[in-house]
């Protein structure tokens, strides 16, 4: 072992190191001290910067995630939709204040869009699986909503070429199959021309559906007035368009069945119905006061006597 007043040259010091990995090497695996990597400072040099910024894609997220709903509007929100999952959604809805009566013609018009894009996927998934549009509907739980199918049920003149089953028909369940199966062939055979006459904006544009889009909703709830009908807006077509889908409509559209749903989707007349009723209602009130009276006249009557 060298002395502690030894100069340490380069064949010593290796001499030295060889011993130590040696000695190392002879002890057991258990107890050889392990490697410990030594991180030079640079590497953490970055965490010593007080001026360092993260890097945009962290700062975009944390702003997106921080945004206040009030910038989030129509023009804007899918950007927003995957920061939104529908759980957080529905706490929002649970506490804000909702009021139905505050819908603005753009946003009808927005969920109608969605509602169309939604109706042209399903019939794609349809076409690529090899199945029909109502079976898929069924499958997947659909309801009856405002989309071309259901305004095709509703309206065109071949949804009625075969007639529903009589009630007590024994075969009601085979007639009301080969009803179902006829309307939907004849419903997917429709080309793209006969099947834009369904859709939204030419149906009601065709059927002289009225335009909301400039009245103005009144946001006072103790207005009297009807607010459950919303028709959304209607945009006038062009010379182009009103040529090719007005023949269309004619030929395929029961004109009978739209006048009807117009009138009833008019809030004027949806008003008169309304106060319709509610005279019927108070006729009815006042009858059963007036019979009330002259049953307690009669027991009156009847006890003075006994």
């Amino acid at each position: 072992m060298p002395s502690s007043n030894s100069r340490v040259t380069r064949s010593t010091q290796a001499n030295t190191t060889k011993r130590q990995t040696s000695s190392t090497r002879a002890l057991p695996a258990a107890k050889r001290p392990r490697r410990q990597l030594v991180v030079p400072p640079v590497a953490n040099a970055l965490d010593a910067q007080p001026n360092h910024l993260p890097t945009p894609s962290a700062t975009q997220h944390n702003a997106i995630n921080e945004v206040d709903l009030s910038e989030i509007m129509l023009q804007n929100y899918h950007q927003y939709k995957k920061y939104w999952p529908l759980a957080r959604i529905q706490d929002q809805l649970a506490r804000q204040r909702s009021s139905n009566h505050q819908l603005s013609a753009e946003v009808i018009v927005e969920g109608q869009a969605v509602l169309e894009a939604l109706d042209h996927t399903l019939h794609m998934i349809a076409m690529i699986s090899g199945v029909g549009i109502i079976k898929l509907n069924g499958l997947l739980g659909g309801t009856h909503g405002e989309n071309p199918w259901h305004r095709w049920l509703s309206f065109a003149i071949a949804a009625n070429k075969n007639p529903m089953p009589q009630r007590g028909d024994p075969n009601a369940a085979a007639v009301l199959a080969f009803r179902n199966k006829s309307n939907s062939d004849s419903y997917q055979a429709l080309d793209d021309d006969k099947y834009a006459v369904f859709t939204s904006c030419v149906f009601y544009a065709l059927g002289g559906y009225p335009d909301y889009s400039s009245i103005t909703i009144n946001e006072d709830i103790n207005v009297f007035g009807d607010s459950s009908i919303l028709v959304p807006e209607v945009p006038k077509l062009s010379p182009e368009d009103e040529n090719l889908y007005r023949p269309i409509y004619e030929r395929l559209v029961d004109e009978k069945k739209v006048k009807k749903d117009r009138e009833l989707n008019t809030p004027g007349t949806s008003v008169q119905n309304e106060e319709k009723r509610s005279l019927q209602c108070m006729k009815k009130i006042a009858q059963q006061v007036c019979l009330f009276g002259i049953i307690l006249v009669f027991i009156c009557l009847h006890a003075t006597t006994n």
